[in-house]
C-alpha cells in the first residue's frame, strides 16, 4: 500500500529520487480530520474547553489538518518540542478517550487526504483511495456435544488477518424447534463499538442495542433491530467525529450491512424462528454461516455444518418422588421424573404415558396423569433435548377415598 501510494502521489523520475530508494526513507501520513472537525467530539462543557484550547493553538501554528502516520497510527503535529501546553499529548488523550482506541493506521476508504515525503524533503499531498482486499472464509464441519465449546480453528480465513467473525447457526433442535443462533466475536473492538452505538440507539429507540439484542426472541424481531442499527450507524457516519469513532473501532456501514446479508443468505429462515445469542446449546443439526469482517477487506462468507450431539452415556432417569406409586384419590403427588447426568439432575423435557384400568373395568390410555381410582403402568421417556436415557416404568395404584 505504501509503495502504491508513493507511485500515485510522487513523480519519481522528475523528483530526482534514486531509483533504488528504500521505502523506509518515505513518510506517509493521512489526514485524520480538519482541525475544525474536532468540534464534533464536544458533548460536555469540559470537552468544549479542551477542544477550544487545542484548536486555538493549532490554528495559531497554521495547522489546518490533523496528520497521522499511515503505518504506525502515531499523531504528527508540527509543533515545537518546547510546546508548553503539550497540545499533541492532550489531543492524543482526548481522541483516545472519545474513540476508545485513538488514532490508527491508514484503512481502506475512498478519497482520503494523504501526503508523502522523501527523507527531509517537501510533502506531496493528494487524495488516495485504498481498495478493500478479498477474503475467503472456511467453516469446518464438526460434531460436538451441546456443552462443548467449538474449536478455535472452526472458522479460518485466507489470508489470515485480524478479522471479526460473526457466526450464524440455523437448524432444527431435537425438540423440533426451528432456531437460529447468532454468535458475535468476543473482543475489545465490539465492546468499543457498542459503547459508541448503545447511547445513540437508546436515544432513538428508548433501549440500548445491547439490551435489544438480548431481548430479541424471533428472527423477525432481530431484523427490525438490525435495520435500526444500520440507520444509527449511517447517521453517525455523516459527521467527521462519528466517522472517526467508527473508524477507530473498525466499524462502518458496510460491516452492518454484511451482517444483515449474512442473515438473509441463510435459506429458509422464517421470521417466526426462535433467535438466540451465542453458540448452540441445544442438540440438533445446524447449517453454519460465518461472516468475516475487517475494514480493509470486502466481507467474506463461508458455510459448513455443525452437529450438536445429545449426551447418551452416563444419563439415567429417576422418579422425583419414589413413594408416589400408591396414594388415595385427591392426594397431590408428584408423578414426574428427572434426568440425572453423572450424578447431577439436569434440565430435560419428559414424556409420560399411562396404561391401565380404572376401578370398574374401564381402560385408560393417556399421556396425562390419571385422577380416578385404579391401577396404571406409568412410563417416563426423554423427549428431545440434550439427554437421551433408557425409559423407566412403574405401577401406580390410586385407591378410592374411604
Amino acid at each position: 500500500m505504501k509503495a502504491d501510494a508513493i507511485a500515485a502521489l510522487v513523480d519519481l523520475e522528475a523528483s530526482g529520487i534514486p531509483a533504488d530508494y528504500n521505502l523506509d526513507d518515505f513518510t506517509l501520513e493521512y489526514s485524520f480530520m480538519g482541525v475544525d472537525g474536532l468540534a464534533g467530539f464536544v458533548d460536555s462543557e469540559g470537552d468544549n474547553v479542551i477542544v477550544n484550547g487545542i484548536v486555538n493553538v493549532l490554528k495559531s501554528a497554521g495547522i489546518a489538518n490533523i496528520w497521522v502516520n499511515a503505518e504506525s497510527g502515531n499523531l504528527d503535529l508540527p509543533l515545537s518540542s518546547l510546546d508548553f501546553f503539550d497540545v499533541s499529548g492532550k489531543l492524543q488523550n482526548f481522541i483516545k478517550d472519545k474513540t476508545g482506541i485513538g488514532f490508527s493506521a491508514l484503512h481502506a476508504d475512498k478519497d482520503q487526504i494523504v501526503r508523502v515525503k522523501y527523507q527531509n524533503g517537501d510533502w506531496a499531498e493528494g487524495t488516495l483511495t485504498v481498495n478493500k482486499a478479498n477474503v475467503k472464509v472456511n467453516v469446518r464441519s464438526a460434531a460436538l456435544y451441546f456443552d462443548q465449546v467449538r474449536g478455535e480453528n472452526f472458522v479460518t480465513t485466507d489470508p489470515e488477518d485480524d478479522f471479526m467473525i460473526f457466526t450464524f447457526y440455523s437448524g432444527i433442535t431435537t425438540d423440533l424447534a426451528p432456531t437460529i443462533y447468532f454468535q458475535p466475536p468476543q473482543n475489545d473492538v465490539i465492546d468499543l463499538a457498542m459503547k459508541f452505538i448503545d447511547p445513540l440507539y437508546k436515544a432513538a429507540n428508548g433501549v440500548t442495542l445491547t439490551d435489544a439484542l438480548n431481548e430479541g426472541k424471533t428472527v423477525g424481531e432481530m431484523r427490525v433491530i438490525a435495520d435500526k442499527a444500520i440507520d444509527i450507524v449511517q447517521k453517525a457516519s455523516q459527521t467527521a467525529a462519528g466517522r472517526a469513532v467508527l473508524g477507530a473501532a473498525g466499524i462502518d456501514v458496510d460491516m452492518i450491512n454484511a451482517l444483515v446479508d449474512g442473515m438473509q443468505q441463510i435459506a429458509g429462515i422464517a421470521d417466526n424462528w426462535r433467535f438466540a445469542i451465542g453458540q448452540p446449546d441445544r442438540a440438533g443439526a445446524y447449517v453454519v454461516s460465518a461472516v468475516a469482517i475487517n475494514r480493509n477487506y470486502n466481507p467474506g462468507i463461508g458455510a459448513g455444518v455443525l452437529l450438536v450431539k445429545m449426551r447418551l452415556f452416563g444419563v439415567s432417569l429417576q422418579w422425583a418422588d419414589a413413594d408416589a406409586k400408591t396414594f388415595t384419590v385427591g392426594e397431590n403427588k408428584d408423578l414426574s421424573a428427572v434426568a440425572v447426568y453423572e450424578g447431577q439432575a439436569v434440565k430435560q423435557n419428559m414424556l409420560y404415558t399411562y396404561v391401565g384400568l380404572v376401578d370398574g373395568g374401564s381402560p385408560y390410555l393417556s399421556t396425562s396423569a390419571p385422577t380416578e381410582a385404579g391401577k396404571y403402568l406409568q412410563a417416563a421417556f426423554t423427549l428431545g433435548g440434550n439427554y437421551l436415557a433408557i425409559p423407566i416404568v412403574r405401577v401406580v395404584t390410586i385407591n378410592a377415598a374411604a
